[in-house]
Parts: C-alpha cells; sequence; structure tokens
C-alpha cells in the first residue's frame, strides 16, 4: 500500500465491456426523480437505469440499513437467550 503501486480492478472480458448507449428523452421532473433514486441507492444513473431495466433488485440505502439492523438484532436476542450456533 505504501509502495506506490494502487490495486487496479481486474480488466472486464471483450464480452463484459459495455460499449453500446442507449439514449431516453425524459421530462425534467423525470430526470431530476431518477437522479434522487440513483443517489438514495447510492449508484450512477447508468448502474441505476441498467438494474431497473433488467429487472433486478434496487435497494435503496435506508432499505440495507434496516435489513443489517434486523440481522444485528436478531443475533442480540440469540446472545441473550443463550443460543449458540
Amino acid at each position: 500500500v505504501g509502495d506506490g503501486k494502487t490495486m487496479a480492478r481486474p480488466r472486464l472480458g471483450e464480452s463484459e465491456r459495455r460499449r453500446r448507449t442507449i439514449g431516453v428523452r425524459v421530462t425534467e421532473a423525470e430526470a431530476e426523480e431518477l437522479q434522487e433514486r440513483a443517489q438514495a441507492a447510492r449508484l450512477s444513473m447508468g448502474a441505476y437505469l441498467r438494474r431497473r431495466g433488467l429487472g433486478q433488485r434496487v435497494r435503496m440505502v435506508a432499505e440495507r440499513r434496516l435489513a443489517a439492523a434486523e440481522r444485528v438484532g436478531g443475533l442480540v436476542a440469540r446472545l441473550l437467550a443463550g443460543e449458540t450456533e
């Protein structure tokens, strides 16, 4: 880490590289709504639209935090009940 070298992301294979661009016309209001939703999911606009367009689930930050809190709460409850593995 202190040697001046940086860790680069592995190169994508030829079939995995995104080369096509698809243009979509939207209103100003739609653009703002899409940008807000992408930001709430901590995704770029392209990543957000790609996931939604391909039917993949997009979890908002608040939803991820709630899921994590529920997992922690379940673990705490198990610990308090004296459960192990």
